[in-house]
């Protein structure tokens, strides 16, 4: 079976706690970690200090799906220009009532459109936990990074 190979998109807390545990599938690849420009010449800790480091996701090699790991303001935009360019994704933003419809909706719309999976607020709110495992298992079946993205959500919370 070949490995699914996933892109990071962002390296905080939440994108370096994915990447690591990426790495520790047998299943799964990290394709790669998309980080801003100013910071894509920094060396990435060990273990990851071998994985590309790019400013954009074009410049990997075979994306599977992307993990969006960047603040909550910026997480549309990211989703929106990964969709368009044919690329699934799991994203976990802190948002909520009015604000999170909107943005489900407005991803649901561009990923409808353009026949992409698209996995919405991922690991945040307590009632998409169970409905949202079985279709992140589908996209990437890894229970370790879904145990870390519940981990980060609950530390979040706090």
């Amino acid at each position: 079976m070949r490995q699914q190979r996933l892109a990071i998109i962002g390296f905080g807390k939440l994108g370096r706690a994915c990447a690591e545990t990426i790495l520790t599938d047998e299943q799964l690849a990290l394709a790669g970690i998309v980080r801003r420009a100013e910071r894509v010449m920094e060396p990435l800790p060990a273990p990851l200090q071998n994985i590309p480091s790019v400013s954009h996701i074009a410049e990997l090699d075979q994306v599977d799906a992307a993990l969006i790991c960047v603040p909550a303001e910026d997480v549309l935009g990211k989703a929106q220009e990964l969709i368009q360019h044919g690329v699934p994704i799991v994203e976990c933003a802190s948002l909520h009532d009015a604000a999170f419809q909107h943005h489900k909706q407005e991803i649901d719309r561009l990923a409808s459109r353009r026949k992409v999976a698209a996995i919405v607020g991922a690991g945040w709110d307590p009632g998409a936990l169970s409905l949202l495992r079985a279709l992140f298992m589908l996209l990437t079946p890894i229970q370790a990074l879904w145990g870390k993205l519940r981990e980060h959500a609950e530390q979040e919370a706090l």
